[in-house]
């Protein structure tokens, strides 16, 4: 089921929900403009939280919230209470154990995707809808991908290139940070037909395996969500 309400100014409330067979999407509004946040949002936060928050730049803290609430939001519904949300050793929220998750943000929208599934690793992207240089598929896809894009009308390859790119930003999510390191977004190969699939070009069965991608527009954002099997990662 997927919902999506008006942005108005309700800054910092649920405005995107999804649940998918990777996990439970929530989304919530940021204001677009650096300005102080509400004291309950910042009340609202755990005191590791705050204090952490504190620390950052005012964009930078509004959209670091911003996925902290999306998280929260997403955990609440799966019925999973935990304390701090801070970051792990490659950057993903660090949650209780057993539960995989991912935060991903622009400067309107903060997406946290959270999952039960046992051995389950998962990444999640979200992108603004807008023209791309197509210089930039040269440098994300791969020769194969680069004919299939060219086989398409111009009208089409801008949305292609963004559907891909936020994919890839969300399998390369998924990834632990040592394949991470051997990883470009090149060797993430997606094919975006009725199904989408995407594979990692070392075709290793033994790390890649059980991949599962879903992607939805909602509004003028594109949300991408990459959910793997932990076997091998």
């Amino acid at each position: 089921m997927k919902t999506a309400d008006a942005r108005q100014n309700e800054y910092f409330r649920k405005i995107y929900r999804s649940e998918t067979d990777i996990g439970l999407l929530v989304g919530v509004c940021l204001p677009r403009r650096a300005q102080s946040i509400p004291d309950d949002v910042i009340a609202g936060l755990h005191p590791e939280e705050q204090a952490f928050a504190a620390g950052l730049s005012i964009r930078r803290r509004i959209t670091w919230i911003g996925g902290r609430i999306a998280m929260r939001e997403a955990l609440g519904e799966l019925g999973i209470s935990c304390g701090s949300i801070l970051a792990d050793e490659r950057g993903a929220p660090a949650l209780p154990r057993g539960i995989a998750g991912s935060i991903s943000h622009k400067e309107d929208i903060a997406v946290a995707l959270a999952s039960i599934k046992t051995d389950w690793a998962v990444g999640v992207d979200v992108e603004h809808i807008k023209p791309v240089s197509e210089r930039i598929a040269r440098r994300i896809m791969s020769v194969e991908e680069l004919e299939r894009l060219e086989s398409l009308p111009k009208n089409d390859r801008n949305k292609r290139i963004l559907s891909a790119f936020s994919i890839k930003e969300a399998f390369f999510k998924a990834l632990t940070p040592e394949i991470q390191k051997r990883t470009e977004l090149k060797d993430i190969a997606v094919i975006l037909e009725s199904k989408i699939s995407a594979f990692h070009k070392s075709q290793d069965k033994n790390i890649f395996s059980d991949i599962e991608i879903t992607q939805e527009e909602m509004g003028d954002v594109i949300i991408s969500a990459v959910g793997m099997t932990k076997t091998g990662l």
